[in-house]
């Protein structure tokens, strides 16, 4: 079968089964994010996921506070 749902992240082809973003606000310009994802990863190993995972949560992150940077220098 064909999935939909499947995205390329760094060269790697997972399934995202689900990702949410929590953001909770802490302050004057500080908030805290929870990423919450369920992705299947093709039989990728515990260590992979350890590894490497952790970077792919830092990019997404990272795009996330880049987009509110654009969004309030666009005002």
């Amino acid at each position: 079968t064909e999935c939909t749902n499947v995205v390329e992240v760094q060269g790697v082809w997972a399934e995202d089964l689900g990702s949410y973003f929590l953001i909770e606000p802490l302050g004057h310009r500080r908030s805290k994010v929870t990423y919450i994802t369920r992705m299947d990863t093709r039989g990728r190993t515990p260590e992979w996921y350890r590894m490497i995972f952790g970077h792919i949560c830092v990019n997404f992150l990272d795009r996330l506070k880049q987009s509110f940077r654009q969004a309030s220098s666009e005002q």
